[in-house]
């Protein structure tokens, strides 16, 4: 399959191969006409697909090697972004990202994890594939710090990816919580539940239903506060309409929170994530 298609893809990735084919001969008006007809079946089957994922799916295209990531939102919605290392104790951790910011004009504060993107291993090694370590949550509390100072906005419960660990939860402490179509959110990665569960890492599908890291079944069970739409296939087929969409969803998202008072959005914050183990056990 194209190094970009997911295995669930395969329809998908058969009329991608007749496209490269077709791609490859002298142009002409009959084989421009069969290469957009094909587009149209493309777009036809992809959507098909996307509308009937399953969870472990969605893992997948959480985990897609072409996924934004924070930097690639910040560079298409953020202007004059200024990043801020290390903890000033031990070191600079470069799984979380921090920097201060203008979106539409006013000054916030961007927080953030960062894996590494665009399938670049070096990067991934550089970034510690996003598992943060101490001295990054200290930088990420340091710039917090500041920006309480100076009354600024942080922009930081976004799940864009595979928010798969405690510390994706330990950032994510916030009055809205946004989370796009396709990526999950869970205290573990599911391979790390079925390991622990039932000793057998290759359960990892079963796992992936069970812990309920999908955006509709966080958004039923009030952790999460609105799912952002992603373009059709994943954010992964299109950064700019990814960011585009996000966009729609953050300014919103801080226009309402803007209106209320600190000690208004405090007392929400702590109602919310108090009642957070008030939902019981989930039924099968």
């Amino acid at each position: 399959m194209p190094p970009d298609t997911l295995e669930f893809e395969e329809p998908i990735a058969v009329l991608l191969k007749e496209v490269e084919a077709l791609s490859m001969l002298p142009r002409t008006p009959e084989r421009q006409r069969s290469i957009e007809g094909l587009h149209r079946r493309i777009d036809s089957i992809r959507d098909d697909i996307y509308k009937t994922l399953t969870p472990w799916q969605r893992v997948l295209v959480a985990r897609h090697p072409s996924r934004p990531t924070v930097l690639d939102y910040v560079n298409r919605l953020f202007t004059e972004f200024t990043e801020i290392s290390g903890d000033r104790r031990f070191a600079d951790d470069h799984a979380i990202v921090a920097g201060f910011a203008r979106y539409n004009g006013e000054h916030v504060l961007i927080v953030g994890h960062h894996k590494g993107g665009g399938g670049d291993t070096k990067q991934k090694i550089f970034r510690n594939f996003g598992y943060a370590r101490p001295e990054g949550y200290r930088k990420a509390l340091r710039a917090m710090k500041l920006a309480e100072k100076f009354s600024r906005p942080v922009i930081v419960v976004v799940v864009h990816g595979e928010g798969g660990s405690g510390g994706a939860l330990g950032i994510a402490v916030g009055d809205r919580i946004l989370m796009h179509e396709f990526a999950i959110y869970s205290v573990i990665p599911p391979e790390g539940c079925a390991a622990i569960l039932w000793r057998d890492s290759n359960r990892k599908v079963e796992a992936a239903a069970a812990l309920r890291l999908t955006a509709p079944d966080l958004i039923k069970a009030g952790i999460i506060d609105e799912i952002v739409k992603e373009p059709k296939g994943g954010a992964h087929t299109n950064h700019e309409l990814a960011a585009t969409l996000l966009d729609a969803s953050l300014s919103r998202a801080l226009a309402e929170v803007g209106q209320a008072g600190s000690q208004t959005r405090l007392d929400a914050r702590y109602r919310k994530w108090r009642a957070m183990g008030d939902v019981g056990i989930a039924e099968g």
